[in-house]
């Protein structure tokens, strides 16, 4: 059986909690502390040499670690992927653009505001990365105005890892409300089957 090592309040492994549910995929899962440091065992690090979380091990104890990585390999062959070079390229676009236009400013102004106590945070820096998270929330409901998602005319992985952070800039201090595509999105990914809230395991 897979094993999931997971940090419950991490977007990046709500994604594999997501696919493991969606595609019914038999998996348990370890909870880990990311913020206490429950990552940088020495344990943990003979697992993921990165020491961070998610991180999938395998029945035969190969581990994969980056949530992407992981995304991509539990699809393969799924609905949630696609045998054709032209749908998986776009799917990786939108994948590849989550990290470094979500993950790297959303997610890091989110994790300032809710983790760093005041005397830690740079303000004028997170107001840097806010405004360019904005303009990749621009960028993505441009795309929703003639899209339902976001790649291969589908639900696809793409959805998953893009709804991760997006679907909570508000808790980075962006008004989704500016984004009415964005919110129908996010209305359409929560009321599929299987859909899981961001915190549940």
């Amino acid at each position: 059986m897979l094993t999931l090592y997971d940090f419950p309040e991490s977007g990046n492994s709500w994604k594999i909690r997501q696919i493991i549910k969606t595609l019914d995929i038999p998996c348990k899962i370890v909870p880990l502390d990311g913020l206490s440091g429950e990552s940088h065992s020495e344990e943990f690090k003979k697992k993921n040499v990165d020491e961070r979380l998610p991180a999938l091990e395998l029945p035969d104890g190969t581990v994969l670690a980056e949530s992407g990585a992981i995304l991509w390999y539990l699809a393969k062959g799924s609905e949630l992927s696609s045998d054709d070079p032209l749908e998986e390229t776009e799917i990786l676009r939108w994948m590849f653009f989550e990290q470094n236009r979500i993950v790297a400013t959303i997610a890091v102004v989110r994790f300032c505001i809710l983790y760093l106590v005041e005397e830690k945070r740079d303000k004028s820096f997170e107001d840097v990365l806010r405004k360019r998270g904005a303009g990749a929330l621009k960028v993505m409901n441009s795309h929703l105005k003639n899209n339902d998602y976001f790649a291969a005319n589908r639900f696809t992985i793409a959805d998953i890892a893009l709804y991760a952070y997006s679907h909570v800039a508000g808790e980075a201090g962006l008004e989704l409300s500016h984004f009415p595509n964005i919110l129908r999105w996010i209305k359409r990914v929560e009321e599929r089957e299987r859909f899981i809230p961001f915190t549940e395991r």
